[in-house]
């Protein structure tokens, strides 16, 4: 498992027992124009994705073809920047609350159409309120479809109110085995 302790480091790079394991991008969002040149020299590079979705509308919206539209386009352009700045680095999307990638079904259907790109999936962030009742046995499901994504390089464990932050990582071990861990 990986801890994101040092992510605030000068240069932008999650160190772990003195080794550069991957470029971070935490404060930077998918976005029209991102200048990806100015990113860290690393073999992976780590993008947010992420939606404000405050009311019924938003998070219908997140949903949409246009949503989906744009997120496409923005993937595929943050994609061919980050080939022409730092050719031999991956690009891993993150996507965090209100992401079109807010499920296990659209992520699968995001990973088969982009398999060069990897993802790190924080299934807490997919848990709305409406689902805390049925915390675990969504973190169950989830885990069961993230263990099928062939993209998937690391699943982020977060806390979800009402659960006991091991009984949440237990529920998340198939996807864990899969790809390992990152510890928020």
């Amino acid at each position: 498992m990986i801890e994101l302790t040092r992510q605030d480091a000068p240069n932008g790079t999650v160190i772990t027992a003195g080794v550069d394991l991957w470029g971070v991008s935490p404060s930077r969002l998918i976005e029209d124009g991102a200048d990806l040149s100015a990113l860290p020299e690393a073999p992976r590079i780590i993008l947010r994705s992420r939606q404000t979705v405050d009311d019924a509308e938003s998070s219908f919206a997140s949903w949409s073809n246009a949503a989906w539209e744009r997120f496409e386009s923005l993937v595929t352009d943050a994609s061919a920047a980050l080939r022409a700045a730092r050719p031999t680095a991956q690009l891993l999307l993150w996507p965090g609350p209100g992401s079109v990638l807010s499920d296990g079904v659209s992520t699968l259907s995001f990973a088969r159409k982009h398999p060069g790109i990897g993802l790190i999936i924080e299934p807490a962030a997919w848990i709305t309120p409406a689902m805390l009742r049925d915390a675990e046995d969504h973190l169950r499901r989830f885990a069961h479809a993230l263990s099928l994504c062939e993209s998937l390089e690391a699943v982020a464990i977060s806390p979800v109110p009402g659960l006991d932050p091991a009984a949440c990582e237990n529920l998340l071990a198939p996807a864990i085995e899969r790809a390992g861990a990152i510890l928020r």
